[in-house]
């Protein structure tokens, strides 16, 4: 899975939701996300089972491909205090390892490109359910933001953002404003984690709350993040 973030200006105006397009290489449309999804109602409790029940899964997979370790769980909020996740993105295992370190806490809603959907039907359930976001990274839809915003918001669920949009393996791709913007949206703090891979196993350092206000600079804060996963990832390698 492969996150993207967002770099549109904050909506003013809702429209109504329209039908995305089907893929022209197979004709799979992506599905259409609602706040319903999350909050209320027999599928949204069913969702919430499935991610669990998939975390678990996978959590054991990492303990036993991966030997994962994890430190710093206490920064991880306990309250209802609503938060966004975010992550440096090295490894299509990331999205599991930031499900796995918030296993007991929350559920993590990812935005990602919705190209990843398309693929096949299979794909788009299981993304579906879940909790990804479809995000048209040509033109992000006012809707996409109204729903992101809105699960962020929520008690159980947590927005998860990777700010490099893509897995950046090097270190040298430039960081796109996404999650800086989603934050400053909310008015949520963010929840740093780094993720390293070394050769003892996948390893995962979570830093303290960073405090986001509606008025932030979003160059400044993307700089801020950026430096600060830096830095955890570094930690995480040492684990």
């Amino acid at each position: 899975m492969e996150p993207t973030t967002l770099n549109t200006p904050e909506p003013t105006v809702v429209p109504s939701p329209s039908k995305d397009p089907p893929s022209e290489k197979t004709g799979v449309t992506p599905f259409v996300r609602h706040i319903d999804d999350y909050k209320k109602g027999f599928s949204s409790a069913l969702r919430a089972f499935i991610y669990q029940a998939a975390r678990n899964g996978l959590f054991l997979l990492l303990i036993v491909l991966k030997q994962f370790k994890l430190a710093g769980r206490e920064h991880i909020p306990t309250d209802n205090t609503p938060f966004i996740v975010v992550a440096n993105h090295v490894s299509n295992w990331d999205p599991p390892v930031v499900g796995c370190v918030l296993r007991g806490h929350r559920n993590v809603a990812f935005m990602a490109k919705q190209e990843l959907m398309t693929p096949s039907h299979w794909l788009n359930a299981a993304f579906n359910w879940v909790g990804t976001i479809p995000v048209d990274r040509d033109s992000v839809s006012v809707t996409t933001l109204r729903v992101a915003k809105q699960v962020a918001l929520l008690p159980n669920w947590v927005l998860g953002v990777f700010p490099e949009g893509h897995r950046n393996i090097d270190g040298t791709a430039k960081p796109k404003k996404g999650a800086a913007f989603m934050a400053r949206m909310t008015g949520c703090a963010i929840l740093p984690i780094g993720i390293a891979y070394t050769p003892q196993g996948a390893r995962a350092q979570v830093g303290p709350i960073i405090p986001v206000t509606k008025d932030a600079d979003l160059d400044t804060l993307t700089e801020h993040l950026m430096n600060t996963l830096h830095t955890l990832k570094t930690q995480a390698e040492g684990l």
